[in-house]
């Protein structure tokens, strides 16, 4: 496990346990799962879906005395969890990781990057929340051409990052499902603020307050979400660039990189730095081409495309 230890807030600690910041110590604890357990979650497993590793459940918590408390999702955002896997057999592409919820007996997607040193493999996972650790291979994923609209739809369902019939690729992508993306790609389903102030949003949207937790999406003056609405190319791009600022993702703008769009001089003053910043990083052009139309309304091929190439350039996927 990994910890950026000048992200974590140990005054919050204090405060909360009411105790100096010199008697606080910050407790790891990685346990290997029993035999009934690990029975349960093999019963659980999504179908498809193959077991590589025991499972881990992973957690940290300031100790203070007889005191404890876990770690806000602001400091969650900061810790890797490592899991070491060995020489196994493992394609990076049809690998998925999975966080496990003891109370609600469910599996989710979680961020997850696989690296190979020596033949020894490992798993780098991003989590925002405690779980007990799934590494499993789906080997129904076409890896051939990953770049495409169809198989990164495919990808991302069979990460278990879509539901099979979630959205419908033909069409426009509307607010509501690029909040719901970008939610559950930076590993943040479940994580709901309940002092939301959008006036049209349902209890079952509840992924709109989250993705205005975490600074992905605003509101309108007159207090709406409007998750139906749909969503335009640089919408698209500011919302993608807040994701990658909420990761830490360091994106440095190439200053002339927006003008290679033949129509740039068509997008909004507010969404300029944003495109600008994403073509730098070309998660862009292999979608849009050499025409930008930043009033158009992305389609979610288009959205999932560039999803995915986000995500593999913060090493949430690879």
């Amino acid at each position: 496990m990994t910890l950026a230890l000048n992200k974590l807030n140990i005054q919050r600690a204090s405060s909360l346990l009411h105790v100096p910041t010199e008697q606080l110590d910050l407790q790891i604890n990685i346990d290997v799962l029993s035999n009934d357990e690990l029975s349960d979650l093999k019963q659980s497993l999504p179908a498809g879906l193959k077991m590589l590793v025991q499972p881990l459940r992973f957690n940290v918590q300031w100790v203070a005395g007889d005191q404890t408390l876990k770690l806000d999702q602001e400091e969650l955002k900061n810790v890797t969890r490592v899991i070491h896997l060995g020489t196994t057999d493992l394609d990076p592409q049809t690998a998925t990781a999975l966080g496990f919820n003891e109370e609600t007996r469910t599996y989710s997607y979680v961020p997850a990057y696989y690296v190979q040193n020596k033949g020894q493999w490992e798993v780098r996972i991003r989590d925002m929340q405690y779980s007990t650790y799934v590494i499993a291979s789906n080997e129904q994923i076409d890896t051939s051409d990953n770049d495409s609209s169809i198989n990164s739809i495919q990808y991302m369902q069979n990460k278990q990052l879509l539901a099979l019939n979630q959205f419908k690729t033909d069409g426009p992508i509307t607010r509501g499902e690029v909040a719901q993306l970008l939610v559950s790609a930076l590993g943040a389903n479940g994580i709901a603020s309940k002092n939301t102030s959008f006036r049209d949003v349902t209890e079952e949207q509840s992924y709109a307050a989250t993705a205005a937790h975490l600074g992905l999406v605003k509101g309108y003056d007159d207090g709406t979400f409007r998750a139906d609405r749909q969503v335009t190319r640089e919408e698209l791009a500011i919302m993608v660039y807040r994701a990658i600022q909420y990761t830490g993702g360091v994106s440095v703008a190439n200053s002339s990189a927006v003008t290679s769009y033949l129509d740039h001089e068509s997008i909004s003053p507010w969404a300029t730095a944003q495109v600008q910043a994403l073509t730098s990083l070309n998660l862009l052009q292999d979608t849009f081409g050499t025409t930008f139309e930043p009033k158009k309304a992305v389609t979610t091929d288009e959205a999932l495309m560039i999803l995915v190439r986000t995500l593999r350039s913060i090493e949430y996927v690879n």
